[in-house]
């Protein structure tokens, strides 16, 4: 998977850092004789209400509970951390550009036709593309691309407040990146295609990978948080999926999802999911542990919901 990133400093470190929605979660990990575990971890409330409200608003209250994160994983940072950029702050999108066979100037190509995808001008933003393998590419003038685009003031104020409290900040990556490296495991699965479901606490993340890049990316609003879902949610959350998959089908030269995988907060309703989804189609689905699909030591009890800050934490591991 490409190792796409806001902004990037390119240390080598085994730490996560993400701010979503009401909370903060931070994560450190040891990498020992090829295994990985747990260093520190730590979460704490934001006190404000779901998602939508703008955590970079009051940059005060936000260092104030960074603080307190710090305190409970001992007074210290035990890693430099790649900051995690919630979806509503940050937008992915895979694009065509003309091919770069050395791949030096994608960044001031793409800067040329920013435009042409996004709704604010480069000026206002930090981005960052990489080229991806993808079914349609025949090979041509165009290749394909994925690109993440924020507004300068969500990453600037994180970067701020993390100076503030002492944590040095490595890359700023999406947070449905995270999450696809972190379901995707160590090894990707033998499928060409496959499509993961990243069921989060407020919204969710729907990836598609071929090989080992995503190739189209999407987020749905249903959440599985505090309350249990109303039946219907399952249902109209399964069409999301079912849709996502018959799309790839459909308009990527017949090219089939070959596994459903869900994650996230939702698995603690995985029966009630996997029997929807399997109730459209009959793409096999499994429910993906990343703790365990990483072999991860010292993983929480209470594990689900960290799909994104585990991630980003194994951002550095292919350098370690």
């Amino acid at each position: 998977m490409k190792r796409l990133g806001l902004w990037v400093r390119r240390k080598k470190r085994l730490a996560g850092l993400f701010v979503m929605g009401d909370k903060i979660q931070y994560l450190a990990l040891d990498i020992k004789r090829g295994g990985l575990s747990v260093k520190a971890m730590a979460e704490v409330d934001l006190e404000m209400a779901p998602s939508q409200r703008d955590v970079w608003a009051d940059p005060g209250m936000l260092e104030n509970r960074m603080l307190k994160i710090k305190r409970e994983v001992g007074a210290r940072w035990f890693r430099s951390a790649v900051l995690g950029i919630q979806a509503k702050d940050v937008m992915v999108k895979v694009i065509q550009l003309p091919r770069i066979e050395d791949g030096r100037g994608l960044r001031e190509l793409f800067k040329m036709d920013f435009d042409k995808h996004f709704p604010f001008p480069a000026s206002e933003a930090v981005f960052d593309v990489a080229t991806i393998e993808h079914p349609l590419d025949a090979g041509g003038d165009v290749s394909y691309a994925v690109a993440a685009v924020s507004r300068s003031r969500p990453v600037e104020s994180i970067i701020e407040v993390c100076g503030k409290v002492g944590l040095m900040v490595d890359a700023v990556e999406p947070s449905v990146m995270a999450a696809f490296r972190a379901m995707q495991g160590p090894e990707p699965p033998s499928e060409r295609c496959n499509l993961y479901v990243m069921a989060g606490f407020y919204s969710s993340f729907i990836v598609v990978s071929y090989k080992n890049s995503g190739i189209l990316y999407r987020n749905v609003s249903y959440g599985f948080g505090n309350e249990r879902p109303d039946e219907d949610v399952f249902v109209s959350f399964a069409r999301e999926i079912y849709s996502s998959a018959n799309f790839v089908t459909t308009q990527l030269k017949g090219l089939g999802v070959g596994k459903i995988y869900i994650g996230g907060y939702g698995l603690n309703y995985a029966d009630e999911i996997k029997e929807a989804v399997s109730s459209m189609t009959l793409i096999p689905v499994e429910t993906v542990d990343p703790w365990d699909l990483w072999e991860i030591d010292g993983a929480p009890e209470e594990r689900w919901g960290w799909d994104v800050t585990l991630g980003l934490a194994l951002r550095g591991v292919d350098d370690e």
